[in-house]
């Protein structure tokens, strides 16, 4: 039994964010859309931070592999963030 709460898919973080997430989104869709796009790419950022530390068992790896895994999530998602809100066109 102690085996089957361990697997990854039996973990409530993975299932909660794949089917409650997406729901979110909605609660922003009469405001500015960036904003609900901005939550689009949150969400899917946690997701995939999720699957990497989850299942790619990164949550065993190096203590270096998972900085540089969680380095290259934020760096990705702060360049799409701000791309979607227009912040880089400004220095263009």
């Amino acid at each position: 039994m102690g085996d089957l709460l361990r697997a990854p898919c039996n973990r409530p973080a993975p299932t909660l964010s794949k089917h409650g997430a997406p729901l979110l989104p909605y609660h922003f869709r009469a405001g500015d859309p960036r904003m609900a796009g901005v939550t689009v790419l949150v969400l899917a950022f946690i997701k995939v931070r999720l699957v990497a530390f989850e299942f790619m068992e990164l949550r065993e790896a190096p203590l270096l592999m998972k900085l540089a895994t969680d380095f290259g999530i934020i760096t990705m998602l702060a360049i799409l963030v701000a791309l979607n809100l227009g912040l880089v066109a400004a220095f263009l």
